[in-house]
């Protein structure tokens, strides 16, 4: 018997913002210190609107196969775009390339993307996980139900359309990085703050 897919509601609020953090640091210039810590970003259009919609996501690469999953499974903004429009593009680094999404229905080719990933070093960093685990994501409890049910992750293959000319192989956090996460960090906590006296005010 084969499971179904995970299809828990979407992000909203605060996590939301939070999960546009690897976006935030691709534009302040930190492409390519993202990338070693495998996290891309891909652009796609959206299914409504028409808009150009940047999503950052952990990757693992298989030749001129990149693997990405889901996190919300069928109800992932990034995986609805696709589904409507599977040409996308892919920024690993300094790198933009075309490629043609497809979900991954193959179970042997799932689980050798499941493989790759548990590989890669896409985790968010260490000192931000308990202000993620506040805002209703804890990604150490996400990441065990994924390996124990691997059959219900929504995986999807990123088809370049051109070779993957280098690929950063470092996996340490320079100053850069570090401040860069810092800065937004204290941005997205600034933001919880205002939104909290908000409400306050309102009752």
């Amino acid at each position: 018997m084969t499971s179904e897919p995970v299809t828990r509601p979407r992000p909203s609020g605060a996590l939301r913002v939070m999960l546009k953090v690897p976006v935030l640091l691709h534009q302040l210039g930190l492409a390519q210190q993202l990338a070693k810590r495998d996290i891309l970003v891909v652009r796609t259009i959206g299914r409504r609107t028409g808009r150009e919609r940047l999503s950052g996501l952990s990757y693992a690469v298989k030749g001129n196969t990149v693997y990405v999953i889901a996190g919300w499974g069928e109800h992932t903004d990034w995986y609805r775009n696709m589904q409507a429009n599977p040409r996308v593009e892919v920024r690993i680094g300094t790198q933009r390339m075309p490629a043609h999404a497809r979900t991954v229905t193959d179970p042997a080719e799932r689980d050798l993307a499941l493989q790759l990933m548990t590989r890669i070093d896409g985790s968010p960093p260490r000192f931000l996980r308990p202000l993620i685990a506040r805002l209703g994501l804890d990604f150490d409890a996400e990441l065990a139900e994924a390996l124990a049910n691997p059959s219900q992750l929504t995986v999807v293959a990123l088809e370049l359309a051109e070779p993957l000319t280098s690929q950063p192989t470092s996996r340490g956090m320079n100053r850069s990085t570090m401040l860069g996460l810092l800065f937004v960090a204290t941005a997205v906590a600034s933001l919880l703050l205002a939104i909290r006296r908000s409400r306050r005010k309102q009752r």
